[in-house]
């Protein structure tokens, strides 16, 4: 075979395999998010870093943890808002189930074990609450004190460490409280169902969460990611739209990279990401999918024919 022909194919062959592997890439991380009905984008948005990370972080439901922590607008405690949520919450089950009275007194019995609960658990920890909240507003003082502080923050490494070094306790710190009060949530909304006899079962009621309101903007993302994923990579493993499959895969590869900037605080590396990055920026660019794809059908050109006389 001639040089330059076994060139071709070879160049040809690679593409070809680079875009199979990452189809399958794309491909496999969606069906296992899917598949676990898990999947959550707060891990990820939480964790960005630079000067893109407060808005990924708005796109969470509850990002500092004030809706669970019942903070109002004067940074005091306030468990009303949700005390009338639980109330709601009972009082619409009850009547869509048709409690009779044991069940009634069950169901306030239950309200009762939430409220008293969650009072406890704020007179026993409200002082270290309030001063987590005074964190809060020592980072908001960088803001505050204008650009050139800001600047300076993102240039001297001392303040750069005193920044991380806030945000890190106060998400440690406050943790274990979110968790506790979440699963308050969840037990209160368990006991209702489980005296409707419903718990489990696609019949169940749901509380309605403030931190976790569905279709927010955080709930559209952990819907789509998954089957964005997927179909982006069921369309590169068969060569299908290649170009528009490969431009999405890098958008969305583009934005994980955009929440870990390298010169960031902190930041953690994403050169995996920056090589997809490129695998998909060449297989873009190459229309890869004429090659042992579907695309080859859509490109081809139907052959002319001339009628003889």
């Amino acid at each position: 075979m001639h040089p330059q022909r076994q060139s071709f194919w070879f160049i040809l062959c690679s593409l070809l395999i680079l875009r199979l592997v990452v189809g399958m890439h794309f491909f496999n991380e969606g069906v296992t998010k899917i598949q676990s009905g898990t999947f959550s984008s707060a891990p990820f948005l939480k964790q960005a870093k630079g000067p893109l990370a407060p808005q990924f972080q708005a796109l969470l439901d509850d990002y500092d943890g004030r809706k669970r922590l019942c903070i109002n607008e004067e940074n005091k405690i306030d468990t009303a808002e949700t005390f009338a949520i639980w109330e709601d919450f009972v009082a619409t089950s009850s009547t869509n189930f048709q409690f009779d009275e044991q069940q009634s007194k069950q169901a306030q019995q239950s309200l009762q074990w939430a409220q008293d609960w969650l009072g406890s658990f704020f007179a026993a920890n409200e002082a270290e609450i309030l001063a987590w909240v005074e964190g809060e507003q020592r980072l908001d003082g960088f803001a505050r004190d204008g650009q050139d502080r800001a600047d300076a923050a993102a240039e001297i490494a001392s303040l750069n460490d005193q920044i991380g070094t806030i945000k890190y306790d106060r998400t440690k710190t406050a943790g274990p409280w979110l968790s506790e009060i979440e699963s308050t949530w969840d037990e209160l909304e368990a006991r209702i169902n489980d005296i409707a006899g419903v718990n489990g079962t696609p019949n169940q009621v749901i509380v309605s969460r403030p931190y976790a309101q569905p279709w927010s903007k955080q709930d559209i993302i952990d819907r789509f990611l998954p089957w964005f994923d997927t179909i982006v990579g069921a369309l590169l493993i068969v060569g299908l739209f290649t170009r528009f499959a490969a431009f999405a895969g890098m958008g969305l590869l583009l934005g994980v990279v955009a929440t870990q900037p390298f010169w960031a605080l902190g930041a953690q590396n994403t050169y995996y990401q920056w090589i997809e990055v490129a695998a998909l920026l060449v297989l873009m660019a190459s229309s890869a999918g004429k090659f042992g794809g579907l695309d080859y059908f859509l490109t081809r050109r139907p052959a002319s024919h001339t009628n003889e006389v």
